[in-house]
């Protein structure tokens, strides 16, 4: 019995086996369809496309080829300026892309870029704001206004709306307190 229990202990770790998925690496550059080689934001969608943000425009990238979205200044529907900042998916095949030149709404079905993201965020039922972002968790949306904030999943959301003990001029916070939530 002993030795029955030996062979099959010398036999264990011939059973066992490596990884058996392949991973294939591609390099993805300016020489195979990249707008520019600095990388400032990535996102992979619903769809599968990864989407890389550069200071020379928006990249497409659907595992063979990158398709690039610039500015045009003679197309109002196009991005507001080449240099990409930040993106996030939203609701509806749609992607807030914050831009060198301010933020706009990229919209999967048409193929084209928005400005008026303060109209997207009312059809949606949150205030006007100056940002969009995520948690370090990348599952929760905040909008941040002049005096709110909005929380929530794209399933539910909690508006919290605060008062902050002095403004400037310009209308921009000055103070550090706030005062009341709602």
């Amino acid at each position: 019995m002993r030795f029955m229990v030996r062979i099959a202990l010398l036999l264990l770790p011939l059973s066992l086996f490596s990884q058996t998925e392949i991973y294939n690496f591609y390099k993805l550059d300016t020489y195979n369809g990249l707008s520019h080689n600095q990388v400032t934001a990535m996102l992979k969608d619903h769809d599968g496309f990864l989407w890389v943000g550069t200071l020379s425009g928006l990249n497409r990238y659907d595992g063979y080829s990158c398709r690039v979205f610039r500015k045009n200044y003679n197309d109002s529907s196009s991005l507001l300026d080449n240099g990409i900042q930040s993106l996030y998916e939203l609701p509806d095949g749609k992607m807030w892309v914050m831009t060198m030149g301010g933020p706009c709404i990229y919209d999967s079905h048409t193929e084209k870029f928005d400005a008026n993201y303060d109209g997207y965020l009312h059809a949606l039922g949150l205030p006007s704001g100056y940002g969009i972002a995520k948690d370090k968790l990348y599952h929760t949306y905040q909008v941040l206004g002049a005096e709110s904030v909005a929380i929530g999943s794209l399933n539910s959301l909690q508006k919290y709306y605060f008062t902050i003990d002095a403004f400037n001029e310009n209308g921009v916070a000055k103070g550090k307190n706030i005062i009341e939530v709602k």
